[in-house]
């Protein structure tokens, strides 16, 4: 039995190497949560994103002219309302979050070959399980 410090290293250690899988990020990989936000929803405000991630609208506002600048997204304004503008992935953006989508999904392949079917789904069922209980408080 691992006591909670051996455990908090372990899975430090899991989300580290996880988190790694795409090392040379041209931007930065707080970015990319908003990118593969951007990539179920087509499109969205700063508000919507701000709202969803539970941060504050100037960091979303910051994050959002870097990707601008990298040429991940593209703003557009709202036809209706002059004020809102809406962000979307451009070309650029869609490709790139294919591609990370691609090296995560190798990843976990990896990770089921290592465990093996009945210890994977486990795994996941326990992952699930706690991202669940997080998402209640």
């Amino acid at each position: 039995m691992y006591n909670d410090e051996q455990a908090a290293d372990f899975i430090a250690q899991f989300i580290r190497n996880q988190v790694n899988v795409k090392r040379n990020l041209p931007i930065r990989s707080s970015d990319m949560g908003i990118m593969m936000y951007l990539s179920h929803h087509q499109e969205a405000k700063a508000k919507d994103i701000s709202d969803f991630f539970v941060i504050a609208g100037a960091t979303v506002t910051e994050m959002i002219q870097r990707l601008e600048k990298s040429g991940m997204i593209a703003i557009r304004q709202d036809e209706h309302d002059g004020r809102v503008k809406r962000i979307q992935l451009s070309d650029q953006g869609i490709r790139y979050v294919e591609e990370t989508r691609m090296d995560y999904l190798e990843s976990i392949q990896s990770i089921r070959q290592t465990l093996g079917d009945e210890d994977f789904e486990r795994f996941i069922s326990c992952v699930h399980r706690v991202n669940e209980s997080r998402a209640k408080r």
